[in-house]
This record gives structure tokens, C-alpha cells and sequence, in this order.
């Protein structure tokens, strides 16, 4: 029984074997060892857990089944309509890394799972969202980054990843920029670009716990679509039982 799937991105990224599981309903405990038993064998050492939006009491038998739950995942969109709006002269497209600009990146994780999962011991976190950002730079798979400021003195940052509804992957404004509308402006630019491209949709996801984020996207008309529980399972490698002739 494989209950789960590889993350081929992620175990080459974080240099251990990574995989995925997903759970239709509430997931039931011999379920979950089931599930762990079968991905220690196969020598993964992290596994994600997601299930639908679970009660407290559900979510402590996953707790006490050996997950560790890492929050909720809110998945919010907007449609878009043309004609887009006229551009803002002060959010410009951006392709030059600059250590300000990581900065800001890893700003916009404050909440990721990544950054909060101790299990993470050799910066996968900050490896990640600088991995992120310079994707966005680079303008892979038709990504791409919009900041307000220089590349050496950003205010605030945005990136945008294309697919059948254009999606916001990171979002931050500087500290001490905050509560200028900065970050409602470069929204504003995500759906004036989608709407450029004929985007039907803009999409973001945030977590649940994020509850100044979840306002801010709906105060900009955005509407929830989805919400995920997501555990981590840290696995260390079954015993190796040895075979008869291996007994001295």
C-alpha cells in the first residue's frame, strides 16, 4: 500500500526524501500509522498530511496519532474583469536580486509552516524563500516580481506565477511603510496585470492563524474558495531487520 506520493522538488531541494499524503474527510488514527508506517519503510523522512478543515477534537487525535499540525491554509480568490486600470508609476517589474529584497521575502513568511516547523534544521525556511524570490527574478515558467522603490531600497514587493487563474506568491510591504496602503496598491497591480492577461481569476493562499493577512484580502474582495489542514510527520528510517544468514 503507497497511500502517499513523492515531492521529487522538495527532497532535491532539502536533500532528504519528501512526500505527500492527502486525507478525503477526517482522517481516522490507524489510518494515519498506516500511512507513517508505509513512508518510514520507504525511508521518508518528512511527510505532509492534508485533510479538510477539522474540529479540535479530530485535529488532537491527528496530534496524538503523531502529526504535528501546522496550521490552516486558506486559499482565497478574486475574478477579474477587463478593461484593466491604468498602471501606478511607483510599482515597477524587477529582475535584480539584492540582499533588501531577500529581506523582504523572507518578511512575507512570517507565518509559513517552513519557518515555524522546528524539524527544519538547515535553514530550509530561508533556502526556500530566497529559492522563491530568485524564480520570480529570473521570470521562470513566466513568473515574475513587482516591487515599489530601487531593487537596493524596496518598500514593498509582490510576485506573480501564471496558470489558469494568475496567483500572488509572495507579498511584503517594509515594516516602516506599513499602514500607507502599499500593499492594497500592489494588489491592485496583480489584478491590473491578470486582467491584462485576460486572467480569469487572481488567486493567493495565506494561513488561517494569519488573521491580519485573511482581512486585508478580504477587504479587497477577495472570497475564500478552500481551506486545508496541513501536518508534518518528521520519520525517523524503520529498523532494519537483518536476514537469517546476517546473524553471526
Amino acid at each position: 500500500m503507497m497511500a502517499w506520493s513523492r515531492r521529487d522538488w522538495d527532497s532535491a531541494f532539502f536533500g532528504y526524501p519528501v512526500a505527500a499524503a492527502e486525507f478525503a474527510g477526517p482522517p481516522a488514527p490507524d489510518e494515519i500509522r498506516a500511512r507513517l508506517d508505509d513512508a518510514r519503510r520507504q525511508g521518508i523522512r518528512l511527510l505532509y498530511l492534508f485533510a479538510p478543515p477539522l474540529e479540535a477534537a479530530p485535529r488532537r487525535a491527528c496530534e496524538h496519532a503523531g502529526l504535528k499540525w501546522m496550521g490552516r491554509k486558506v486559499e482565497f480568490a478574486k475574478p477579474l474583469s477587463s478593461p484593466a486600470g491604468p498602471a501606478d508609476p511607483d510599482i515597477v517589474p524587477c529582475r535584480e536580486w539584492t540582499p533588501a529584497l531577500e529581506g523582504l521575502a523572507l518578511q512575507s513568511g512570517e507565518h509559513s509552516r517552513f519557518r515555524l516547523d522546528d524539524g527544519f534544521r538547515n535553514r530550509e525556511f530561508e533556502r526556500l524563500y530566497a529559492e522563491w524570490l530568485a524564480g520570480s527574478l529570473r521570470g521562470d515558467g513566466g513568473k515574475c516580481a513587482w516591487i515599489a522603490g530601487t531593487p537596493s531600497a524596496p518598500r514593498g514587493l509582490i510576485t506573480l506565477e501564471p496558470g489558469e487563474a494568475l496567483r500572488i506568491g509572495l507579498l511584503a510591504v517594509d515594516a516602516r511603510q506599513r499602514g500607507r496602503g502599499l500593499g492594497r496598491r500592489l494588489v491592485a497591480e496583480a489584478e491590473r496585470r491578470g486582467a491584462l492577461q485576460r486572467a480569469p481569476e487572481l488567486r493567493v493562499a495565506t494561513q488561517a492563524e494569519n488573521a491580519g493577512a485573511c482581512r486585508f484580502y478580504e477587504s479587497r474582495g477577495f472570497a475564500c474558495v478552500s481551506q486545508t489542514e496541513i501536518f508534518h510527520a518528521w520519520l525517523e528510517p524503520a529498523a532494519r531487520i537483518p536476514a537469517p544468514e546476517e546473524h553471526p
